[in-house]
């Protein structure tokens, strides 16, 4: 598979279940019980993406997302995510990513070299403008998890606000990407979650929520 209109490097296919968590108080129970089946301990992190495209909506019209993720204390990195699709309850979309520059891009030149920057090039110009939506603000807490049959999935605790100029919405997910084995055990650790703690299937993206902020034309929005 190209990039984005074919001025990419392969991607990386992921593949998660996102859950909401309606009361944050379970997230301390919650992690106390996954860290019986967790490799090494929970690594806390905060992050702060930021959303960008080109004024007339060009990526969104391509079902594509572009962030710039910076880590407090680990860097920061570029990022296309592709419209996906569901199968059998795991969301999979197609993502580049390559490290970001100092700064924030005001157009596409301000990109370095690599698959993010080739891939806008496919149906963007150096000269073409970025702006900004709006940002994400999250404390993450991630511990990898051993499931049955030597299934592996990366557990992602997540709490933070998605923020469009003045307006914002707080956001408690929990975010379960495969890493090996059976996607059949990750399911079932979904299932098991949602009956013990009263989590709920997401009904969509930070993206998603980010862009319901913005209010653009539904037509765009129902694209993604």
């Amino acid at each position: 598979m190209a990039g984005p209109e074919g001025g990419g490097s392969e991607p990386f296919l992921e593949e998660e279940i996102k859950l909401q968590v309606p009361n944050p108080g379970v997230l301390v129970a919650l992690a106390g019980d996954l860290s019986c089946r967790g490799q090494g301990e929970w690594l806390d992190r905060s992050y702060q993406d930021r959303y960008l495209d080109h004024p007339e909506w060009r990526l969104l019209k391509r079902r594509l997302a572009l962030r710039l993720r910076r880590v407090t204390g680990a860097g920061a990195w570029l990022e296309i995510k592709g419209g996906g699709q569901e199968e059998n309850g795991i969301w999979q979309r197609p993502e580049w990513r390559q490290e970001a520059g100092a700064g924030m891009p005001a157009c596409v030149a301000d990109l370095p070299d690599g698959p993010v920057r080739r891939g806008l090039l496919g149906f963007l110009t150096d000269e073409d403008p970025l702006r900004e939506l709006f940002t994400c603000e999250m404390r993450r807490r991630v511990l990898s998890v051993l499931l049955e049959e030597g299934a592996r999935v990366k557990v992602s605790l997540d709490q933070g606000v998605v923020r469009a100029g003045a307006v914002e919405i707080g956001m408690v997910e929990v975010e379960l990407e495969w890493r090996a084995g059976s996607r059949e055990a990750m399911r079932a650790l979904a299932a098991d979650l949602m009956a013990r703690y009263g989590l709920l299937p997401a009904k969509g993206s930070r993206f998603h929520a980010g862009l319901a902020l913005l209010a653009p034309d539904p037509a765009l929005m129902a694209r993604f």
